[in-house]
């Protein structure tokens, strides 16, 4: 308490939490044609991943490249890391994507130190717009500073700038540097084929883990996420690599999400860090043991013998594990540090109201996940549901890379360009079925799932009429359909083609009539419909890539964070990363009410059944072998 009333008289200064609380965007679309981009290296230059420099080549070359030239350009690194084989960074830069690399890396990087002093907040504005949130959410716009904005979705922000910090400050003195004598030292820049987003980061240690073999959803909230906090509570900079030439199988294996030559999460993703390391670092790397590793998350600390090594070396659990006990100790440490420290220092002394939100955030920080649990034992449970700090690392972990972030916009504005919000109310309604039915999840006819839209309507419609600007009887009901399941993709059609423009209202299984608006459908016109969410059994061939299945995957979920109201089957951890987004103001709406869990529905009808639930209903299913 008396570090925090130290820290409160410091931070009430004026006009310090501008940015925290008056980010907007102007996006610059950048127009793609994306019926004819149907490849993820069509029309852009292919990943370089292994930077080699050969052995032979240093020593012809010895005569003309003089080590105090490199030591000149080069003061911040090893001659072991710059003449070695690097595990580089993809380029951040394509052609294909109108992206400045020098704007790219001073936001990313060289920002860091003062996120919040920049004019207009600039340089917090870059680093949230490259999550896949809605560009109108809260999350991204907000510029209250009254106490209608939830402080949950303040404390989302400071969290997701903490990681960013965390994962880019280490390469700063290097990026500094290298924009200073970028223009003497371009020579000794190609020779040693240095990427303009590789850096060495000699201070900093690293936790390597790889991205596992399993669906969208389970990957980023079980591995990544996970894998992130491990990271923040151990002091160390988090790099996920696949297909690497060394170490163990789990890190050699590629990422099955993937096709491009990279085999590796940066095919589709924005790299996590900008410091990368040789193949001998990870050659000669730490590995944690099954027990080590159970260790780390329970104490938050790795065993002391390997504490001191530089690169350690982690596989990821099966199932999702406790947040490590050191976490928020670290994370707010980060966010007082380094992100308020220099507002205090640069802010003349007066007083500013808005001290109070911020430090309301950090006290919301700083609880633990089960203060923060729903008490009514009612409500369906999966972990992380009420972790604010496990949805900022999803957020993180899943920022596209520029090429398919622009492909993103461009079919959002192509499916929603027909639609004004103002005399439209949209219903989302994504459907998780095919590999899903009767191994983990119930899965019910389309009717059914239509008559849960009824029930979504019944109970917001009073809201939406008093809201609305338009004549209740003209205003227009858009359910937002997604599904990877080929089957119910011909049941919405075949649904749309033999009923009116209204919803069957079915009580009892008698039709009770049906609403008195009309309704459409707004799908995915560019979904690949992959039929499965386990990538090893993805198509992977000439039409559609891993990278364009990817895409497909995530337009789907963007297309949701339009939806005013959403119901989802929580069976489904990619549904459950959806419902999470939502709650946490990533969509259009910002509402405590925006999402909700099938599992959680008020009528027992609709309470879908997961291969896991205890619900005396579900028991009595799965003892009568009924559906799973």
């Amino acid at each position: 308490m008396k570090r925090r009333s130290i820290l409160v008289a410091l931070l009430t200064t004026a006009g310090i939490l501008s940015s925290l609380f008056s980010i907007r965007f102007h996006h610059h679309v950048v127009v793609v044609d994306t019926r004819q981009l149907t490849s993820s290296n069509q029309g852009w230059e292919p990943y370089n991943k292994w930077h080699t420099y050969n052995a032979t080549f240093t020593a012809q070359l010895s005569s003309t490249t003089s080590s105090s030239n490199a030591s000149l350009c080069f003061p911040y690194n090893s001659q072991d890391w710059l003449a070695g084989k690097r595990l580089g960074n993809a380029n951040i830069g394509n052609k294909s994507a109108s992206v400045n690399t020098d704007e790219f890396i001073q936001n990313s990087i060289l920002n860091t130190e003062n996120l919040f002093i920049l004019p207009h907040g600039i340089g917090s504005k870059r680093l949230l717009e490259q999550t896949i949130c809605h560009k109108e959410s809260n999350f991204l716009s907000f510029d209250t500073i009254s106490n209608e904005v939830p402080v949950q979705q303040l404390a989302l922000r400071l969290l997701y700038m903490a990681i960013h910090y965390h994962q880019h400050h280490p390469a700063m003195e290097e990026a500094v540097h290298r924009r200073r004598i970028n223009l003497s030292c371009q020579e000794d820049l190609q020779h040693y084929q240095l990427g303009s987003f590789d850096f060495e980061c000699r201070n900093a240690k690293f936790l390597v883990v790889p991205m596992k073999h399993r669906g969208l959803g389970a990957v980023m909230r079980n591995d990544a996420a996970t894998a992130l906090m491990a990271g923040i509570s151990t002091n160390r900079v988090v790099l996920f690599i696949n297909a690497s030439p060394v170490g163990p199988s789990y890190i050699q294996a590629p990422w099955s999400w993937s096709s491009c030559p990279r085999q590796d999460k940066q095919c589709f993703f924005l790299p996590d860090s900008p410091c990368i390391l040789t193949i001998d670092e990870l050659q000669n790397a730490t590995v944690l043991t099954k027990g080590e590793r159970r260790q780390l998350f329970k104490t938050g600390q790795i065993t002391s013998k390997k504490s001191e090594d530089r690169v350690v070396i982690m596989d990821m659990f099966t199932r999702p594990q406790r947040t490590p006990p050191t976490f928020r100790e670290q994370i707010v440490g980060i966010i007082q540090k380094y992100l308020l420290q220099p507002l205090v220092e640069q802010t003349p002394n007066d007083q500013d109201p808005r001290i109070l939100r911020l430090f309301q955030a950090l006290d919301y920080i700083q609880q633990d996940d089960e203060s923060l649990q729903v008490q009514n034992k009612s409500v369906f449970g999966y972990f992380g549901r009420k972790s604010t700090a496990h949805h900022a690392m999803i957020l993180y972990a899943m920022r596209p890379n520029h090429f398919y972030a622009q492909r993103l916009e461009q079919w959002m504005q192509l499916a929603f360009t027909d639609y004004n919000r103002n005399d439209h109310l949209m219903l989302g309604m994504p459907i998780r079925a095919s590999d899903k039915c009767g191994l983990e999840s119930e899965c019910p006819s389309f009717d059914l799932y239509m008559n849960l839209m009824q029930t979504v309507w019944d109970k917001h419609s009073k809201n939406v009429e008093g809201t609305s600007t338009m004549d209740s009887s003209n205003r227009m009901v858009s359910i937002v359909f997604t599904s990877e399941s080929a089957v119910v993709h011909q049941e919405q059609k075949d649904y749309q083609t033999n009923h009116n423009l209204s919803f069957p209202l079915v009580e009892d299984g008698k039709n009770k009539g049906s609403l008195h608006v009309p309704f459409d459908f707004i799908t995915n016109s560019y979904d690949l419909v992959q039929d499965s969410g386990d990538p090893t059994k993805l198509n992977d061939g000439e039409i559609s890539s891993k990278e364009e299945i990817l895409l497909s995957t995530i337009a789907s979920l963007q297309m949701q964070l339009n939806s005013d109201y959403v119901v989802g089957n929580c069976c489904s951890s990619h549904h459950i990363l959806l419902v999470d987004l939502l709650q946490e103001g990533c969509g259009i709406r910002n509402n405590h009410d925006v999402s909700q869990c099938m599992q959680d529905h008020e009528d027992q009808t609709f309470r879908l059944c997961c291969a896991w639930s205890k619900t005396p209903a579900c028991l009595e299913k799965r003892e009568n072998r009924k559906e799973i």
